[in-house]
């Protein structure tokens, strides 16, 4: 469940956070999972203290040893609970999962232990260990299994519509890949760097982005939802006035902007950007509307818009604007993260003809061809 709203004793922030042990002080998700040069040491670790312009790490911001804990396992510090330490429990785990009676890693099982032991991200192991049906087969896995669960990765294919393989190549045949069947696709809060290329197809469609939020007394402002930048993007925010924008960019040479003109009110708001296509063809124009609580607060026009891709190098954000911003009003404020609380963020495209849709998805296709034959 998300934090109280607080004011992050180390970024500054307005977001939801937990009180730090080491300081007595809020601090948000974001810094709980920043690594940084400390200020004071020099060392490159998580951040546990300071300040964002001067940031300090476990052994600086509590200096009495006695105060942190180290893994029995690894021997890392700057822990405050006892016990093993993320990796180490993972590796735990997966000699039990993978190895003999004496917890020795089976030979042929070694390339896929180190893969899983070595993860950047030993928590996201953790919790795919934790929350799935990875325990039994990885118990089980040897040789044997192998005929089994080939058999089960062709069931599952067809029953995810994960079939046909590499189905995108087969333009190079002249085969157009199955036709996409879903319109609605959800986004929670707090998913960071979605890669490129993988956001809806909103590309000649008419569509909205709709968004759950709680907005806190004092209002809100930041960044709901942010594709690519203003090379070629789009961003749903809201300003310091608690005023909601729609800003869009092709190629940064037209840019577009829709502004509300009412700021959003407190406690649970839903929110919508509407684009409604002139036609359903690459590069349509059409007319933007906004919308807080199914009321109308803001409209505009946007003439031309990206016909096939906005980036082939940046993705989306929900929550905040990583990396560069689609626009310039709230550069000094990246990645300009929400105050309040993103629930989750709905893309919703309109259905089209069939010969429509077709033809948008045999252009779309060819571009991704295009683009990977030039690297």
């Amino acid at each position: 469940m998300p934090g109280k709203i607080l004011t992050c004793g180390i970024c500054g922030n307005d977001a939801p956070c937990a009180i730090s042990k080491a300081t007595g002080k809020p601090w948000c998700r974001a810094c709980k999972q920043r690594w940084i040069r400390c200020a004071g040491c020099g060392e490159t670790g998580p951040i546990r203290g300071g300040t964002a312009g001067e940031p300090l790490c476990s052994a600086c911001t509590r200096p009495d040893g006695g105060f942190w804990r180290s893994c029995p396992g690894c021997g890392q510090p700057g822990r405050t609970a006892a016990g093993l330490c993320g990796r180490c429990a993972v590796e735990q785990r997966l000699r039990g999962l993978l190895g003999n009676e004496d917890g020795e890693v089976r030979p042929q099982l070694q390339a896929l232990y180190h893969a899983l032991a070595t993860a950047d991200r030993p928590d996201t192991v953790a919790a795919w260990l934790g929350k799935s049906a990875a325990p039994a087969i990885l118990d089980g896995l040897d040789p044997a299994k192998l005929a089994e669960l080939k058999e089960l990765f062709w069931e599952e294919a067809g029953k995810y519509k994960v079939l046909p393989l590499l189905g995108g190549l087969s333009v190079f045949f002249g085969i157009l890949p199955p036709m996409p069947t879903i319109t609605k696709t959800t986004f929670y809060g707090d998913v960071e760097n979605i890669a490129s290329g993988m956001i809806p197809r909103i590309y000649g469609h008419s569509y909205a982005i709709e968004a759950e939020l709680t907005i806190p007394g004092g209002g809100a402002e930041g960044i709901i939802a942010a594709e690519a930048d203003e090379m070629g993007g789009f961003a749903l925010w809201v300003d310091s006035d608690g005023l909601l924008h729609h800003s869009y960019s092709t190629m940064g040479v037209d840019r577009y902007k829709q502004v509300a003109t009412h700021p959003l009110p407190t406690g649970d708001v839903t929110v919508r950007m509407q684009f409604d296509a002139d036609a359903p063809k690459p590069g349509t124009g059409g007319s933007v509307t906004l919308w807080a609580n199914g009321h109308k607060i803001g409209e505009g026009r946007m003439d031309r818009t990206v016909a096939l891709r906005f980036s082939f190098y940046a993705g989306m954000d929900i929550g905040r604007d990583n990396g560069n911003t689609v626009d310039k009003a709230y550069r000094d404020k990246a990645p300009y993260p929400f105050t309040g609380i993103v629930k989750k963020v709905v893309f919703d495209l309109k259905p089209v003809a069939h010969e429509d849709e077709k033809t948008l998805h045999e252009t779309t296709h060819h571009a991704a061809v295009g683009a990977a034959m030039s690297g």
